[in-house]
């Protein structure tokens, strides 16, 4: 995982298109065409894409407040379009941002094939991506303009690892999303438990909403019959917590239960419900209050 060394370098990577777009600005200026609000006194705008509606609204939402605390104080205007968790939708919502001269950077973007869609054309466009909610790892070469805020999925695969063959951990089930999220970890997973000598009882697809999750969490039951293992649930979150209620409840599984970090929500970290008590949530960060990075927590 490789974070900036000082605010400086931060800075002379999201400056360089911001600057570019500016240099237009001033060309319509000079021009005698009429300039964006910001450039009046309102401020500069942050474009912002997330999925409002769909699958992944409760994840949106909070981000969203997040972003109308973060910027309150700081003249920044939001300007936010819902892109109802649909790939297509991104694309069509970042276009219509970097269309817009008034915004200078972009984030929000909820998902990795979502990312795909959107920072193509963000990129094309030179507009600076601040901080997107996907870790996928190529994600991270393609598109230079894309600054990244959190580890990515292969580091919190890695510590998963790691901690499956601290404990003993000889086998392992795994569930993941039918999607490029999914399929790329599930391949950095296995590929980590076959250098550590752990078994792959099962890897098993998943519908990216978990329309197959009872099927799906039958066939892991089967697969785990015997051993000391544990279940992988490379998920979204509605999927991760429909998995682990069918795995706990319904087939009275009792094997380690370990999720992606992105699946903490507000909503997960007070359910009641009690399959997700002791579940696993990896996460491949600095904590906030010990400054320690690279430590598994558990719910």
């Amino acid at each position: 995982m490789r974070f900036p060394l000082n605010a400086r370098a931060v800075w002379d990577r999201v400056n360089k298109p911001m600057m570019q777009r500016r240099t237009f600005l001033g060309g319509v200026a000079a021009s005698g065409l009429s300039l964006p609000a910001w450039s009046t006194g309102s401020g500069p705008t942050l474009g912002i894409t997330l999925p409002l509606t769909g699958v992944q609204a409760e994840v949106a939402k909070e981000l969203e407040v997040g972003y109308q605390l973060a910027t309150a104080q700081m003249g920044v205007e939001l300007k936010v379009l819902d892109d109802q968790s649909v790939p297509s939708n991104v694309e069509k919502n970042v276009r219509e941002l970097a269309a817009d001269p008034s915004v200078l950077a972009l984030s929000g973007i909820v998902g990795t094939p979502h990312a795909e869609a959107g920072l193509a054309v963000a990129s094309a466009a030179k507009l600076p991506v601040v901080g997107i909610r996907s870790g996928a790892q190529h994600l991270r070469t393609k598109f230079p303009e894309v600054f990244h805020l959190r580890a990515s999925y292969e580091d919190e695969i890695d510590k998963m690892v790691d901690y499956c063959r601290g404990a003993g951990v000889t086998k392992m089930a795994i569930l993941f999303s039918e999607d490029s999220f999914g399929t790329t970890s599930r391949d950095h997973l296995i590929r980590r438990l076959n250098e550590s000598n752990i078994e792959v009882a099962s890897s098993i697809g998943v519908d990216r909403n978990g329309a197959n999750i009872e099927a799906a969490s039958k066939k892991t039951v089967d697969a785990m019959a015997g051993g000391f293992g544990a279940i992988a649930l490379l998920l979204i979150v509605k999927p991760m917590a429909l998995a682990a209620h069918e795995l706990r409840v319904k087939h009275k599984m009792t094997l380690p239960i370990l999720a992606m970090s992105f699946t903490i929500t507000k909503n997960i970290a007070s359910s009641k419900d009690e399959a997700l008590s002791g579940l696993g949530l990896v996460s491949a960060f600095p904590l906030p209050r010990s400054g320690i990075g690279f430590r598994q927590q558990f719910r």
